[in-house]
């Protein structure tokens, strides 16, 4: 099946983590459920263009597997997750975008779709920081919006780069009570 694989959760709250990875779009969740099968993991993670787009076969697969996986949704915190969607899915890893990222404050910050997924209390609340200065737009963020828990993820596509980025913001990352990922699939 394209578009599907199984690895290690890169970063943040389920580092480490085997599980299975999928792209829900083109896909019946018949059909991933009797991958899943196959597979021996209890982790699913939906990733890639957005789940949050595809809100029905999101629950179609999701009621597909059952309880048989934990469902781990990536997003970037823009859509607001439909009731259900809310009630089925186990964890959010919400990667909000920061200025760096070169996006729009106004296409990165939904507060009304920040507001519902913190309601969920399954979000998880991931930032990708290039810098120690990018630590205080996440500072103003989290207060903002009243955000827990916290993971800073080092940016960097090389594993000599993340390693230079974890050692870099560690303690400021400490001191302010967050988390601090690696990515592991960039080290491995």
């Amino acid at each position: 099946m394209a578009d599907a694989f199984i690895s290690f959760q890169g970063e943040g709250p389920m580092i480490g983590h085997r599980a299975a990875f999928v792209r829900i779009s083109g896909h019946r969740g018949s059909d991933i459920a009797a991958w899943l099968e196959c597979q021996r993991v209890d982790l699913l993670v939906l990733t890639g263009d957005e789940p949050l787009r595809q809100q029905q076969a999101l629950v179609e697969l999701a009621r597909s597997v059952g309880t048989s996986v934990r469902l781990l949704v990536e997003t970037q915190g823009t859509i607001t997750p439909a009731r259900e969607v809310a009630e089925l899915v186990d964890v959010f890893v919400v990667n909000v975008k920061l200025a760096h990222s070169g996006v729009a404050r106004t296409a990165r910050i939904v507060p009304e779709a920040i507001a519902a997924l913190a309601v969920t209390g399954k979000a998880h609340w991931k930032f990708v920081a290039r810098t120690i200065s990018d630590l205080g737009e996440i500072a103003d963020l989290v207060e903002e919006f009243a955000l827990r828990p916290v993971w800073v993820v080092p940016y960097g596509t090389t594993p000599a780069a993340v390693l230079d980025g974890q050692r870099r913001l560690a303690d400021a990352v400490l001191g302010r009570g967050w988390n601090l990922s690696t990515r592991l699939h960039i080290l491995l």
